[in-house]
């Protein structure tokens, strides 16, 4: 794993740093509260066990507040990136007070893909992104904001809307055709659960969208069944 410059590895790739960090944080998390996986890294009295998961699930609630990269660096001490996992080097003396340090390595499946222009890290069974694109989100809200002016009368047509804001009426049409999404899918945008091929080029290579909502789920890569969806629920 490189941290520092490009030089150290110049055939080495670029990823999101705080959606990695992300990634880092809940699965960490997600292991310090696993406490009967704790005990079986290592062996403890009985009488040791409530102490380590008072301790392991402090940790856990660190991790949840903001600006955790002191812990982070506290708790870890190497994360590396393989083409099929996230590798996250442990210091269990840290967590289980041993008398010398040792190293436990948790693996999470993962892969690598790219979004448009940008290297993402997906954990296997989790299509979403987890973070926000503020780029679709600003589409969302131009494309409210121009159906709006058009439902309200403040311009009279599509035609005097691109006038007004120096583009092709095709493109202004485009652009409103995004403010009939369905809510679930205006949802995992909002909040950064889309799946991770959903970039704004690829929304604006798909426009027009159905009608129907379903169909936009399949159209944009989401599969409902219920509420039930691949990814992330977005509820």
């Amino acid at each position: 794993m490189v941290t520092s410059i490009r030089e150290k590895a110049p055939k080495g790739i670029r990823l999101p740093a705080v959606e990695l960090e992300k990634i880092v944080i809940s699965s960490l998390r997600d292991w310090l509260l696993d406490t009967e996986n704790l005990i079986k890294i290592v062996n403890l009295q009985s009488d040791q066990i409530q102490t380590m998961q008072e301790h392991a699930h402090d940790l856990a609630n660190q991790l949840q507040q903001p600006h955790p990269s002191k812990l982070i660096k506290t708790i870890l001490h190497q994360v590396t990136i393989h083409p099929d996992s996230l590798d996250l080097d442990i210091r269990l003396q840290k967590i289980f007070h041993l008398q010398k340090e040792e190293l436990f390595t948790l693996k999470i499946p993962t892969k690598i893909t790219r979004c448009g222009s940008t290297l993402r890290l997906l954990i296997h069974g989790n299509q979403g992104t987890n973070t926000a694109d503020p780029k679709l989100i600003s589409h969302l809200s131009k494309a409210h904001d121009w159906l709006n002016q058009i439902i309200t009368a403040k311009v009279p047509s599509i035609q005097a809307l691109a006038s007004k804001e120096k583009v092709s009426a095709s493109y202004v049409s485009k652009v409103i055709d995004c403010a009939l999404l369905a809510p679930e899918i205006v949802r995992a945008i909002m909040n950064g659960s889309q799946t991770a091929e959903l970039n704004l080029e690829k929304l604006r290579r798909l426009t027009p969208l159905p009608i129907d909502w379903d169909e936009q789920r399949k159209y944009l890569g989401f599969t409902s069944n219920g509420k039930s969806w691949t990814g992330k629920d977005v509820g």
